[in-house]
């Protein structure tokens, strides 16, 4: 595959990130914790600093996790958060999209796995819902955009960098249209829009918006209230 200055310069950015990565042990990716007393409602902080990249070691740990909701009756809420400061979620590893992927690794086996989970997440009888305050670029924003709900803090930003490199924006098209509508996404992707709470609310595909700090934090706890009140019935 021939790429373009702009996916090489990506690609090696990607690969810096995947060096600091690296030192990560993978089962260390996903931190669990319960949200109410019977831990039918979760959360899931992805930790896989310094951007939250989605290389191998966190596709591997999302498809494992993801995987072990089906055929199960516990857990029926999944709140998706990040403790990585100013991330919630990067984009995938390109060089499982180049030719220079380490040997001995089977770049499309990953991708497809990559797949799978973004496709379980519409698929799985789970509640998933993004606690969204960093930056959401690529596949972050593509994983973001199959939540049910999404709430977006004041540090929020949502983009699709890759798509003004050439790059497929995988199975976003269709639900970024669904969410915001054909115009927007056209605008969000060709143009390679950034977008921020300084943004029409719901540009994002965002269930709510909330642009201060303490306003987050309150939504934030509300919901988890909410949550807890609702699955103790």
């Amino acid at each position: 595959m021939r790429l373009s200055q702009f996916q090489k310069a990506a690609v090696a950015l990607s690969t810096l990130f995947v060096l600091f990565a690296d030192v990560a042990n993978s089962t260390d990716l996903l931190k669990q914790s319960c949200i109410n007393e019977a831990c039918s409602a979760v959360r899931l902080t992805i930790h896989n600093p310094p951007v939250n990249l989605f290389d191998i070691n966190l596709i591997t740990s999302l498809d494992t996790y993801l995987n072990s909701l089906k055929n199960q009756t516990q857990t029926k809420v999944v709140v998706v958060s990040s403790d990585v400061p100013g991330f919630f979620g990067a984009h995938l590893d390109l060089n499982l999209l180049s030719n220079v992927t380490r040997p001995g690794i089977n770049a499309s086996q990953y991708v497809d796995t990559y797949s799978s989970n973004i496709d379980l997440l519409l698929d799985l009888p789970v509640i998933f819902i993004g606690e969204i305050n960093g930056r959401t670029w690529g596949a972050g924003n593509e994983n973001a955009v199959r939540y049910d709900m999404r709430f977006a803090g004041p540090d929020a930003i949502f983009g699709a960098p890759e798509a003004a490199g050439g790059l497929l924006h995988y199975g976003e098209t269709r639900q970024l249209v669904q969410l915001i509508g054909p115009g927007l996404a056209t605008e969000f992707l060709l143009g390679a829009t950034e977008i921020t709470q300084r943004k029409p609310r719901g540009s994002d595909g965002s269930t709510q918006h909330t642009p201060r700090r303490k306003s987050y934090e309150s939504t934030s706890r509300t919901l988890r209230s909410a949550l807890r009140e609702h699955m103790s019935r």
